[in-house]
C-alpha cells in the first residue's frame, strides 16, 4: 500500500482502516511477490440488469460505461508521497483503497473534470505503459513523475444468506491486504444456492458496511447470517478457470 503516513485507528465504516500500509518509500514494496501463479484470465460478462439496480448510492448506472483514463501525476522528489492507500495486487492490477487529503492525486483532483478524477474502488490498470503489477508497484516507488491509467469499477451490494456458517466461494488475500477477492463460487455453496450476483475476480472491498483489513473482512463475515457484501467488479478483471473447493476460505 502507498500511504503518506499511517495511523491505527478503530474499524469503522468510511473510517481509517486498521492495516499495515505499504509506504512507497519501503524496500519491500519493489520485492514483494504478486505472482499468483492462476491459469490464465478472461473477461467478465456484462453486469446483469438486476445487479444494476442493486447500486450503491456512491455508483451510478453511468459507471457501468465509463472509460479507461489516463492521469499524468508529478511530485517534487521520491521521499513525498502520492497520497494513495493501494491494496496489494491479487488480480494482476491495483486496487485504490483511499485517497489521502494532500499530495499529487489530491492536487490532481482539485482540477481534474468530473470523472476523471481519482477515487476510492479505482483500479490502477498500467504506469507508464507497464501492465504488471510489480513493475507497476516499482514505479511508483522509484519515479517522480509517472502516467497512470484507471479503470472504474461497479461497486454494488449482495446479501447472502450463509449456509452451515459458510459462504460457498473461495477467497484469495494476502496478509496484510484490505480487500478480499473472489477465487471460486463453490457449485453448491450458499452464494451460488442465493443466485447473488458474485462472480469470479470480484473484489469484496466491505462486509456489512464495514472496510478494513482482509483478516477483519473474515471475522466480518461470521458477524450475521446474512453478511451484505460491497462488491467492485472491475470488467477487465482476471478470472480463474479452475476452482479450488479444498481451500474455500470462508
Amino acid at each position: 500500500m502507498l500511504a503518506c503516513c499511517w495511523c491505527p485507528a478503530d474499524w469503522e465504516e468510511e473510517g481509517p482502516m486498521p492495516a499495515q500500509a505499504w509506504d512507497e518509500r519501503s524496500a519491500a514494496l519493489a520485492d514483494t511477490p504478486v505472482d499468483t501463479g492462476r491459469p490464465r484470465w478472461q473477461t467478465h460478462p456484462p453486469l446483469p440488469a438486476h445487479a444494476a439496480a442493486r447500486l450503491t448510492p456512491r455508483t451510478s448506472v453511468a459507471s457501468l460505461q465509463s472509460r479507461p483514463f489516463e492521469v499524468p501525476l508529478a511530485r517534487p522528489e521520491l521521499r513525498c508521497s502520492w497520497g494513495l492507500l493501494i491494496d496489494e495486487p491479487t488480480d494482476g492490477a491495483i486496487y485504490i483503497a483511499r485517497v489521502m487529503d494532500d499530495g499529487p492525486v489530491q492536487e490532481y483532483n482539485l482540477r481534474a473534470p468530473e470523472g476523471q478524477r481519482i477515487e476510492r474502488d479505482d483500479i490502477i490498470t498500467s504506469v507508464d505503459g507497464l501492465t504488471d503489477a510489480s513493475a507497476m508497484l516499482r514505479a511508483l516507488r522509484t519515479q517522480t513523475s509517472v502516467t497512470i491509467e484507471l479503470s472504474r469499477p461497479t461497486v454494488f451490494d449482495v446479501c447472502i444468506p450463509l449456509v452451515g456458517g459458510q459462504l460457498g466461494v473461495v477467497l484469495d488475500h494476502r496478509a496484510s491486504g484490505l480487500t478480499l477477492t473472489v477465487g471460486g463460487v463453490v457449485p453448491d455453496g450458499a452464494a451460488n444456492r442465493s443466485s447473488a450476483d458474485i462472480a469470479v475476480g470480484d473484489r469484496i472491498v466491505a462486509v456489512n458496511g464495514r472496510r478494513g483489513a482482509a483478516c477483519d473482512l473474515l471475522h466480518e463475515l461470521k458477524a450475521r447470517e446474512a453478511p451484505q457484501l460491497t462488491i467492485a467488479r472491475w470488467h477487465g478483471a482476471a478470472a480463474p478457470l479452475q476452482l479450488a473447493p479444498a481451500n474455500v476460505g470462508s
